[in-house]
């Protein structure tokens, strides 16, 4: 699908939100899954990268969430665009996205634009009503000026009392916010008979890491489910 870029909010230093429009309404997608972007300017064959939707489904409009790496290919060139850009992108594909049905815990673990996919699920939510269970989101950063979303989140918590926002920095203390890692803020805090899903997203390493971390704690694989990025 073809769409036009709209609008661009600089979210934090190295982020930006890009705001597309389709020129025709996009086939429903599932909060969570993501589109396949051709970079303009890249050669064929390398010119594709994946992101994440961070909005909710509605119609033809979609966000994506992008940090920059100074020294990659394509997002220098992402940082380039304009409004009125024509960018080809694919129908939004993948399966991490909620299973039902939903347990009595859902607890999301993201760090820096991972947190891209649980955006698009709380904006679902938050437009088509919570479901009962408590659900938990857990994001890292180093800063507090990282926080993507934050007053979102913030938000979100004082108006659904089951949404529970856990900010966690590793180079800053701040009230109201873990300082260390996310891996502290769900260790030991449920058993693994509890009926409880994880969904991580982020770098390979915290990936790797989680993963570990959860057998650890008691769970299987059809507790926990993954999404990283390099």
């Amino acid at each position: 699908m073809q769409a036009e870029l709209v609008n661009i909010i600089q979210e934090s230093e190295n982020v930006r939100r890009f705001f597309f429009k389709a020129d025709a309404p996009i086939p429903d997608f599932l909060p969570g899954q993501f589109v396949i972007m051709e970079v303009p300017g890249l050669p064929e064959f390398e010119n594709t990268r994946s992101y994440s939707i961070a909005s909710c489904p509605h119609h033809s409009e979609f966000e994506l969430c992008i940090s920059l790496n100074s020294q990659g290919k394509a997002t220098p060139l992402i940082w380039r665009f304009e409004i009125g850009q024509q960018v080809q992108f694919s129908e939004p594909q993948g399966t991490f996205v909620l299973r039902q049905p939903v347990p009595n815990y859902v607890v999301f673990v993201c760090t820096g634009t991972g947190v891209a996919p649980f955006r698009s699920m709380l904006q679902y939510y938050k437009n088509h009503g919570f479901p009962e269970s408590q659900i938990h989101l857990i994001f890292g950063n180093r800063w507090e000026k990282d926080i993507l979303y934050k007053e979102e989140f913030l938000s979100l918590a004082n108006a659904f009392p089951n949404f529970h926002f856990h900010p966690a920095l590793s180079r800053e203390s701040i009230p109201n916010a873990h300082h260390g890692y996310v891996h502290d803020l769900y260790k030991g805090k449920f058993g693994a008979q509890e009926a409880v899903h994880f969904y991580v997203c982020g770098w390979q390493g915290m990936c790797a890491d989680a993963r570990e971390i959860l057998k650890e704690m008691g769970f299987n694989r059809r507790q926990y489910f993954f999404e990283q990025y390099d």
